[in-house]
């Protein structure tokens, strides 16, 4: 059909992608792009790019289908899948996700397939840039906060806020990914990854600048709470959803 699109765009989080994918599904169509809004220059033009709102009702159905129509193994591999820095991640997460609801289970481990070849060695490459961040992870402690700043390839602090949470369980935490505008803040009640990309405008490079620019806002829990914060954090609650 020449008026259906093929260029989408969403607001950036798992859930978002999750419901490009569903109206892929339901359009009946092979996107031809799909990119997070801040990434598209012609966002604007509606010609160009089809902008899809975040449902979490839809996103949540779509990943507990997955987990019901193939495995648990699956669901996962899609969560990981979208924190890679793989080229065209959403075009193979949406191959994954079809491929998961037509085949189930088995695809996980068919490597022959080009498309689970592809996520599998760059999913292996994340949890590998985790682990190296972690044990080199270098905090600098400014008034009884330990902060630092990093510059990872792969989306890792969804992941590696587990690892962290554990190590330093009493201590407080504030570590920024330049790269991927995430930050992960552990204090009192709060243990979470937040996208900071809407709240922060300053060119953070190291410590200093984290703790003059960002700590100030994250320093109280109403901040935290406010609404303009969105969390990072929610496609790994979604981990744990049951198929």
């Amino acid at each position: 059909m020449a008026d259906t699109p093929q260029n989408f765009t969403y607001d950036g989080t798992f859930e978002g992608l999750l419901c490009v994918i569903v109206k892929c599904i339901n359009l009946r169509v092979m996107p031809r792009d799909i990119k997070p809004d801040y990434m598209v220059v012609n966002k604007y033009n509606e010609h160009t790019y089809t902008y899809i709102r975040t449902n979490y009702q839809i996103a949540d159905k779509l990943y507990r289908l997955i987990g019901s129509a193939s495995s648990a193994e699956n669901q996962q591999m899609a969560s990981d899948c979208f924190l890679t820095a793989m080229p065209d991640m959403e075009k193979e997460l949406f191959l994954l996700v079809c491929k998961s609801l037509k085949y189930g289970a088995y695809i996980a481990e068919n490597y022959k397939d080009q498309t689970i070849n592809r996520i599998q060695i760059a999913i292996r490459n994340l949890y590998r840039e985790e682990q190296a961040h972690f044990a080199n992870m270098n905090l600098t402690e400014v008034n009884g906060i330990y902060a630092s700043v990093i510059n990872p390839v792969n989306c890792i602090l969804p992941i590696m806020k587990f690892d962290l949470s554990h190590k330093y369980r009493d201590d407080k935490l504030l570590i920024f990914d330049r790269r991927h505008q995430k930050v992960y803040v552990k204090k009192g009640n709060t243990d979470e990854v937040f996208d900071v990309r809407l709240i922060q405008s300053a060119d953070i490079r190291n410590v200093d600048d984290l703790m003059n620019y960002m700590w100030p806002y994250f320093s109280e829990e109403i901040h935290i709470r406010d609404k303009s914060v969105p969390s990072a954090d929610s496609l790994t609650k979604m981990w744990y959803i049951a198929g």
